[in-house]
């Protein structure tokens, strides 16, 4: 597993759906047009933003990539912006940290605490620009690369010290935006060096969302569909926002085994490679407790109930959260999917206790 999450701000309509997927997710402004497609966001202008994940696991090497506008007219000298921390739990690794250069550009500082590691090149501001960064975290062989739009513009090969906290290693990735501008962000992927596919630099990189569309076979869950009168699971899943009367349309079960699959409309703008499918569910329980589930797929008329990438979730709160897999291979070929494949799959859910 290398591909650990992937976002493009997709299939929403309101922050409190983006919430659900990250430890901590606060002030966005609005949802533009996307910078190749569909969506973004739009951080606050008025108070500071900041997206952290959860905990991704432990990995000294890491890879991130998005895509990144900075939208006000006169570039301000924005020293708590930071477009990318690294931490390992809660403590700060390294920082990209956001600075103004020459003119109407921005350019990231790269701190290891109040160290100056490095410098990248200027870029202009309010236009669209694809970065990504490349580090491993230790006290002694430690190396960090940036490269925009593909190209590598600040290689640090090392040895060097990038480990803040003194220990080798991070798991948790934070942008935070400062209020005195706004920023559009899209198409973030985050992945580790472990494995054998998508273990570095994946290239400028777009993130397309799906929602279900109708409905396949099984449907062992039942349907509350809060009193709108529709008969059809996917009506209860494909809503964009989190807000209101959508709360209370959702399938159910307590039926160990239960099993609901989904299909969903084809991609309009992929047309290359796919480096991998995240399946997102949000789930709560009605009563006190835990209760798991696990995400299955259907591929090439077989249905996979333990797909590579794939686990099951544990659910202990009354409160929606989204649980997440990302499966890098299509499990009928155990390879990385072709559009093909990826747009003739269907997606769901198994209850496992």
């Amino acid at each position: 597993m290398t591909l650990k999450f992937m976002e493009g701000f997709e299939n929403y309509t309101d922050g409190d759906c983006i919430k659900r997927k990250w430890a901590l997710f606060s002030s966005i402004s609005t949802f533009p047009t996307g910078r190749l497609q569909g969506i973004s966001i739009r951080t606050s202008g008025s108070s500071q933003s900041t997206y952290r994940t959860r905990s991704l696991g432990l990995q000294n090497t890491w890879t991130v990539g998005f895509g990144l506008r900075y939208i006000t007219s006169a570039v301000n000298d924005e020293t708590l912006t930071f477009p990318l921390i690294v931490k390992r739990g809660v403590t700060e690794q390294i920082r990209f940290q956001w600075k103004k250069g020459t003119g109407n550009t921005f350019k990231f500082d790269v701190y290891r605490g109040a160290t100056l590691l490095g410098s990248t090149s200027d870029f202009v501001s309010q236009s669209w620009h694809y970065f990504e960064f490349e580090f491993t975290l230790d006290t002694v062989n430690g190396a960090i690369e940036v490269r925009h739009n593909t190209v590598v513009d600040l290689s640090l090969p090392g040895p060097i010290d990038t480990a803040d906290s003194g220990l080798a290693g991070a798991d948790v990735m934070e942008m935070t935006f400062e209020k005195t501008g706004a920023h559009e962000v899209d198409d973030i992927y985050i992945l580790d060096d472990q494995g054998s596919l998508n273990n570095s630099f994946l290239g400028d990189s777009v993130v397309e969302g799906r929602v279900p569309t109708s409905d396949s076979t099984p449907l062992d869950w039942s349907l509350d569909n809060g009193g709108t009168g529709f008969t059809n699971h996917y009506e209860a899943l494909d809503n964009k926002s989190c807000t209101g009367s959508v709360n209370n349309q959702f399938i159910f079960s307590a039926t160990v085994s239960d099993q609901d699959l989904l299909a969903f409309n084809s991609l309009s703008f992929i047309t290359g490679q796919i480096h991998g499918i995240q399946v997102n569910s949000d789930a709560r329980l009605d009563t006190t407790g835990t209760r798991e589930f696990k995400h299955i797929i259907f591929s090439n008329a077989t249905l996979y109930t333990s797909p590579t990438g794939g686990i099951s979730h544990s659910v202990g709160s009354t409160s929606f959260q989204t649980f997440y897999d990302v499966f890098e291979v299509d499990p009928d070929t155990s390879a990385k999917w072709t559009l093909s494949a990826a747009n003739a799959a269907e997606f769901g859910v198994e209850v496992v206790s």
